[in-house]
């Protein structure tokens, strides 16, 4: 449950119109008090790469707006990574969820409207449309198979192929905390891309 500085439950509700209405943000919010015990081990899997710099739970919001909840299609992605060194930025999602549902569901719609995701993104961010983008999926082992094949449904659209490390690779003991970048640079490991 999410609470507030003074530690009682926040209330993660709006009334428009007469009817309580909850925001994606708030419903993410609950959600990760439930799903966020393993993105922490991920995101510091990422911050140990000193190239990489990240965004966590970064908006991405195709129309500009005031509230994105209002402005039409728009995602928290778990995390924007991007690298001066590469002049790269990946789309970093985390699951473990069995079945991922919501992950299939994300690919779909960055697919869809990729794009204008990249626009949003040089708006937004500021980066580069010349940069390559790539999703970068972290996700248990033992959904290559379900995630493969549901990419192989997409259209042959602009989405690049995503990147995947495993789960059981970011391990904090399985990389030097202090400098991971070299170590996978040496390995070739920065993600394996799905063919």
């Amino acid at each position: 449950m999410n609470r507030s500085d003074a530690g009682e439950p926040l209330d993660l509700r709006f009334h428009h119109g007469g009817e309580v209405v909850v925001s994606e943000r708030a419903l993410l919010l609950e959600e990760g008090t439930r799903v966020n015990n393993f993105e922490s081990v991920v995101i510091e899997y990422l911050r140990a790469d000193r190239s990489l710099f990240i965004n966590t739970q970064c908006c991405i919001q195709l129309n500009p707006g005031a509230n994105p909840d209002t402005s039409g299609p728009h995602w928290y992605c778990d995390a924007v990574a991007v690298s001066i060194k590469r002049q790269a930025a990946y789309l970093c999602e985390i699951t473990y969820a069995h079945p991922p549902t919501s992950l299939l569901r994300r690919l779909k719609g960055w697919d869809t409207h990729w794009q204008p995701l990249r626009l949003a993104l040089e708006r937004d961010s500021g980066i580069p449309a010349t940069w390559p983008l790539t999703p970068w999926l972290f996700m248990p082992q033992g959904l290559d198979v379900r995630v493969k094949a549901f990419l192989a449904t997409l259209p042959n659209g602009p989405m690049p192929t995503p990147l995947v490390t495993h789960l059981e690779d970011v391990l904090p003991w399985r990389y030097r905390s202090w400098d991971r970048g070299v170590n996978l640079e040496d390995r070739g490991q920065i993600g394996v891309k799905f063919t």
